[in-house]
């Protein structure tokens, strides 16, 4: 489920014109920065997952996560020589990341929904280094795994089972109790 989530997740910022890579967070401008050529292409979206704190319900059956994730938006620092026309681009990229992933849901092939929409907290500014710009939004969702669904109907729908008092006491499995 996990896999499946993180891969809708990221088509879902790569389909927002001009990402040229979704993937997900683990130190990318860091490395970059090391390295003789671009290990991306600009600009990025990068999905940090930041929390999942995770409850069991259903006698273990369906766990719910909590998850807290922010969006590491990178592009070309376009302030250097370009006017302010330029520099807004930057804001209207952001944008389209947020309009994209704000109240996405993630569903399956049958159209169930496996989370909450995806709703903002925070966003500011990230680091401005090596002439590439950063922008972070926060974001949370409920994602819930019931990959154990069927073992659950099951159990539901089993016919309920009847118990019977027998208080005849002259049957022969009468057992008498405390006075």
């Amino acid at each position: 489920m996990r896999k499946d989530y993180f891969e809708k997740l990221l088509a879902q910022c790569k389909s927002v014109a001009g990402v040229q890579t979704a993937d997900l967070y683990n130190d990318q401008l860091i490395a970059e920065q090391g390295a003789n050529g671009d290990l991306f292409r600009y600009p990025a979206v990068f999905v940090e997952l930041v929390s999942a704190p995770t409850r069991t319900e259903a006698g273990g059956r369906i766990q719910k996560q909590e998850v807290s994730l922010s969006l590491h938006i990178f592009q070309v620092d376009y302030r250097k020589g370009r006017g302010r026309t330029a520099q807004l681009k930057h804001i209207d990229l952001v944008e389209a990341v947020f309009k994209a992933v704000n109240g996405w849901q993630y569903l399956d092939s049958d159209g169930n929904a496996f989370s909450s929409p995806h709703l903002r907290t925070d966003e500011r500014p990230g680091s401005n280094d090596s002439n590439v710009v950063e922008w972070i939004i926060d974001f949370e969702t409920l994602l819930t795994d019931n990959t154990d669904r069927r073992s659950l109907e099951y159990g539901l729908t089993t016919p309920p089972t009847q118990l019977e008092i027998d208080d005849d006491e002259t049957s022969p499995d009468y057992v008498s109790g405390p006075a």
